[in-house]
């Protein structure tokens, strides 16, 4: 059998944050109200899923809290 690969589907707004400063801010501030990370970013996730796909990844996690979009979708 050989290796499988999985990724976690980022948050709204989470792929700008380019340096670990960044990324440390983010979800700091995605717990806010005014947030984007609360909104599902279908556009944003259909690229992500794509290139995912042809990077070999097997299988997306989503995850999921009261400050994120239902996972459902």
């Amino acid at each position: 059998m050989g290796l499988r690969f999985h990724w976690m589907l980022p948050k709204s707004g989470e792929w700008v944050a380019k340096t670990p400063e960044a990324a440390a801010r983010y979800r700091v501030e995605a717990t806010t109200p005014v947030s984007d990370a609360s909104n599902p970013d279908i556009p944003g996730w259909q690229d992500f899923a794509k290139s995912a796909e042809e990077a070999g990844i097997d299988s997306l996690l989503i995850s999921f809290s009261r400050a994120e979009p239902d996972p459902m979708l």
